[in-house]
């Protein structure tokens, strides 16, 4: 297991170290024929869900017990491979952008689902919507947007493409890729009373509550 060490240069102590936490300016190109371009929200259903899956890839992340010490808080232990289970803020956050998308497109993502389900994803939704606008305020991007003048209207636009200060993404990728954990392996979280939580790889439905399961096989 690698030590880490968690500087006192953030108020709030967790990984990954500074060293990997690289600012640079970055180039945010979003107007409208930008926008329709994106691969998170062009395309067939089946691109753009591919696009979200490579982007989530790094959900669920190992955490090691120094780094937990360090950061004062508790978590499940994974039952292969050491460390403990976590959740890297932005990810909370891109899963809400993810199910959002999917609620605007309801007639597809939603058409097998019961009606109990349906108006569990619309709570879901206010909770993502209540994420989304607290991460932005925690964050406060306070670069300027300025406005112009253009033909098609009479009002002013603001220019879209503007340069902001941004996390070094494919940095922070790097690192995660050293800590992304599969949590649907065999038997890799085991909760104490039921059993795997996702028996056979899967996420599973139980409307009358969990039931008590055998260990999957390795």
């Amino acid at each position: 297991m690698p030590k880490t060490t968690l500087t006192a240069s953030r108020l709030v102590p967790a990984p990954p170290p500074d060293d990997i936490i690289e600012r640079q300016v970055s180039t945010i190109r979003d107007s409208p024929p930008d926008i329709a371009a994106s691969p998170f929200v062009s395309g067939t259903y089946e691109e753009t869900d591919a696009a979200w899956d490579h982007l989530l890839r790094f959900h669920n992340l190992r955490i090691w017990e120094d780094e937990m010490e360090a950061m004062n808080i508790s978590s499940i232990a994974f039952n292969h491979g050491g460390g403990y289970h976590g959740m890297m803020g932005v990810f909370h956050e891109l899963h809400c952008l993810r199910r959002l998308r999917e609620a605007i497109h309801q007639d597809h993502y939603y058409r097998d689902f019961s009606e109990g389900k349906k108006k569990f994803l619309v709570g879901h939704s206010a909770h993502c919507i209540d994420i989304l606008r607290t991460a932005a305020m925690c964050r406060a991007d306070t670069m300027i947007f300025p406005y112009h003048w253009v033909d098609f209207t009479r009002v002013p636009a603001p220019t879209w493409v503007q340069k902001h200060e941004c996390v070094n993404w494919d940095r922070l990728e790097d690192w995660l890729e050293t800590r992304k954990v599969d949590i649907r392996a065999p038997n890799m979280m085991i909760h104490p009373k039921y059993g795997p939580a996702y028996p056979g790889g899967q996420h599973i439905d139980e409307p009358d509550g969990p039931q008590v399961l055998p260990l999957d096989p390795e």
